[in-house]
């Protein structure tokens, strides 16, 4: 089980690369989701190079702000999951066309 979610995510992830590099970073970016995805991988990025620093250097204090660092991610991926699970709603909708302009 563990083994085909790995793997559905990682053909997720690299439908997404797939889509920015026939499209272009620019034009990827230009949705809202996209722009929120693009955000959050970034920030588990950083998570994952504070984090590594933290525990090779030995400083338990740099180790803890790779958490700190991912908890900031929560904001761009609370929205996110709000939207894909709450579709349909029309003040969702309004707020999304809004967020769009």
């Amino acid at each position: 089980m563990l083994l085909s979610t790995n793997a559905s995510r990682l053909f997720l992830h690299l439908l997404q690369f797939a889509a920015s590099r026939e499209h272009g970073i620019t034009f990827y970016v230009s949705s809202l989701f996209n722009g929120f995805d693009l955000s959050f991988i970034l920030i588990v990025l950083a998570y994952v190079g504070i984090r590594i620093r933290g525990l090779t250097s030995n400083n338990l204090e740099t180790a803890e702000l790779a958490f700190d660092t991912l908890a900031c991610g929560a904001a761009l991926l609370f929205p996110r999951l709000a939207f894909t699970f709450v579709q349909g709603n029309v003040i969702l909708i309004a707020l999304k066309a809004m967020l769009q302009e």
